[in-house]
């Protein structure tokens, strides 16, 4: 459900170039774009569900450009028709569509202070 993933297929759908952005403007107008968006938020919601069935999470950040996007609220719906055992409360990130990059940056920095901690 990555952003990158959805302008990739919707580019072949529509068989010319789109950005994520355009295809969150133009499905309103186009009906493969609309299931496109809908499969991604099932995937995403799939993914979801799984990753607390495997981690007993409480809390999921949805980053990048899928998360900071309208159709972020796709996913809510269809998380709270799931058993409340797969339930997880969906927060956006405080970095919006940079909070993949940030999370990457605080965890090599954490990473490298615990290193120097130990020597």
């Amino acid at each position: 459900a990555s952003g990158t993933a959805i302008a990739k297929r919707a580019s072949l759908l529509l068989g010319r170039p789109v950005s994520t952005a355009e295809v969150f403007v133009l499905r309103n107008h186009e009906p493969a774009l609309e299931k496109l968006v809908d499969e991604a938020a099932t995937a995403l919601t799939s993914l979801i569900a799984n990753a607390k069935a495997w981690t007993g999470c409480q809390y999921v950040v949805v980053g990048g450009s899928v998360g900071v996007s309208e159709r972020f609220h796709l996913v809510q719906p269809q998380m709270s028709k799931l058993p409340p055992i797969y339930q997880v409360t969906l927060l956006k990130p405080d970095e919006g569509s940079d909070a993949d990059a940030w999370g990457v940056y605080w965890y090599s920095q954490r990473e490298q202070e615990l290193a120097d901690l130990q020597h």
